[in-house]
């Protein structure tokens, strides 16, 4: 059976629980963790699960099995196991000695071959299960319950995210509408990445990012030491509280490739003119009035080395992180090498 990874501790803290009473269960869990995918509210997640064996038997009575327990309570019964429909409403009675007394617990046992049915109390239990104690089967039953509950797909558990699928997700997301960090709650690429569907151009880039960081070696800043130390690991999953490192990994990326260019060879001037060169970021703005449309902007490295920054011209569509682009403006000098145009058209 399929057991979800964070499960296993309770499990083998049970099982090792009964063995010290006599019990003689052996778990065989498969060392690689297999990566079940699904969506919660959408948004695609793995779970970490492994293949589980449990091998030993609950039985101790060649002839009765036990199909239910039942705690009783005057507002109504708990049933530990078996139907609790059909036994909600049971009486406190043990149909074996008949004896009248306040009891808190009783259990059910079927005949193997001829499925008679008993209802007895904990005091008659030595009768059918050799001597073993009510609290032993009642663990007995709890630990059914932990490996009904761990194989079952109800409780989906921590929620972790496949760490190639969620970097192109991110490269996605950082090509096409520029990227935005933790600290911008409403459009940080860490969230909003969650719902961009990668291309093949932003599964390439992943993997070329992981090569990139794998092979890191100048770790001197915290940021790349983290990054490296979580893309390195042997799962290839990453937690929810990782997600803000490696969504800045695409920008640093492409800014790190497309900046790497030599001394600018002239230097920005004002007035209307033409620019030349490639995309190296891009990000949107709130409209200039409240009410407007927001505004997407980029910054362009041209083919002199020095730098502009604007407004996207209506005429471009779909711009990415990347692309080369020539437009018309009205340039101001902000430094040397560094110009804000305006009005721009293609």
């Amino acid at each position: 059976m399929m057991i979800q990874q964070y499960k296993l501790p309770k499990l083998q803290s049970l099982v090792r629980k009964y063995n010290r009473k006599g019990g003689s269960f052996t778990l065989r869990i498969k060392d690689n963790p297999e990566l079940v995918r699904r969506k919660i509210n959408g948004i695609p997640t793995v779970t970490p699960c492994h293949h589980v064996d449990l091998i030993g038997s609950f039985d101790h009575n060649p002839d009765y099995q036990l199909i239910a327990i039942i705690e009783h309570h005057p507002e109504g019964n708990i049933v530990y196991k078996g139907d609790a429909k059909e036994w909600i409403d049971t009486p406190a009675t043990c149909t074996h000695c008949n004896h009248r007394r306040n009891r808190k617990m009783t259990y059910i046992v079927e005949h193997r071959d001829t499925s008679e049915r008993l209802q007895i109390g904990s005091t008659c239990l030595k009768d059918f299960f050799n001597d073993v104690s009510a609290a032993d089967l009642l663990g007995q039953v709890k630990l059914l319950k932990v490996i009904s509950d761990a194989a079952s797909d109800e409780d989906s558990g921590p929620i972790y995210y496949e760490l190639y699928e969620y970097l192109a997700q991110c490269c996605h997301a950082t090509r096409l509408i520029g990227f935005y960090p933790t600290s911008d709650l409403e459009n940080a690429t860490r969230d909003t990445a969650h719902w961009m569907t990668p291309t093949e151009t932003d599964y390439t880039m992943a993997r070329e990012i992981l090569d990139w960081v794998t092979g890191y070696r100048e770790l001197h800043s915290n940021y790349m030491i983290n990054v490296h130390s979580i893309v390195t690991r042997k799962v290839d999953y990453i937690e929810p509280r990782h997600r803000g490192l490696i969504a800045a990994l695409p920008n640093i990326f492409m800014t790190k490739q497309l900046d790497i260019t030599p001394n600018p060879t002239t230097t920005v001037t004002e007035g209307r003119q033409q620019i030349t060169g490639t995309i190296i970021k891009l990000k949107t703005y709130p409209g200039y009035m409240f009410g407007d449309e927001p505004v997407l902007k980029m910054t362009i490295l041209s083919t002199t080395g020095c730098k502009y920054f604007g407004t996207v011209p209506k005429q471009l569509s779909d711009p990415a992180v990347g692309d080369s682009v020539t437009v018309t403006g009205t340039v101001e000098v902000k430094d040397p090498h560094f110009g804000i145009f305006r009005r721009p058209h293609l």
